[in-house]
């Protein structure tokens, strides 16, 4: 009779320690699911970093970018796809859109916004929205260092 009581309370906790274990490794799942996650907005992130740099330099090397310049339209957008290295399969996107509604003085500013997407526009797995402020202004008072530069950059997260 002493025997059939211990081997119901081995049982027991031995339930007891598989459920615990099962719970752990549930959660861990979690753990995994958001570290890709986060890796993957980080790719989206640098997608849209790369975005903007593209369009610094158009803009610092290109004169005729963006292409309209009047004032009835004020911003530009455009979309560019990017492949793996060596022109492997397209990872992803970064959609730019120039607004130059603030280039009269006192601000003499565009603002930049880039949506860097990773995977494809049917089927994104993360987004990331980057906006930039860019100084357009060649003299404040004195030669300006910061001429074709970024004053701010705000990082909007995922989307």
């Amino acid at each position: 009779m002493k025997r059939g009581g211990v081997l119901i309370a081995v049982l027991l906790l031995l339930a007891l320690l598989l459920i615990i274990g099962m719970a752990l490794l549930g959660k861990e799942s979690y753990h995994l699911q958001a570290a890709g996650q986060t890796t993957n907005s980080e790719a989206a992130y640098q997608l849209a970093m790369a975005g903007l740099e593209e369009a610094r330099v158009k803009l610092d090397k290109d004169i005729r970018f963006p292409p309209h310049r009047d004032s009835e339209q004020p911003t530009f957008s455009y979309t560019e796809e990017v492949n793996d290295i060596d022109g492997g399969p397209v990872i992803g996107s970064y959609e730019v859109t120039v607004d130059r509604r603030w280039e009269a003085p006192p601000y003499q500013v565009w603002r930049i916004r880039v949506v860097g997407t990773l995977g494809t526009a049917q089927d994104p797995v993360a987004r990331r929205t980057l906006t930039a402020t860019l100084d357009i202004a060649p003299d404040r008072g004195g030669p300006n260092p910061n001429f074709w530069n970024f004053i701010e950059v705000t990082d909007s997260g995922s989307l």
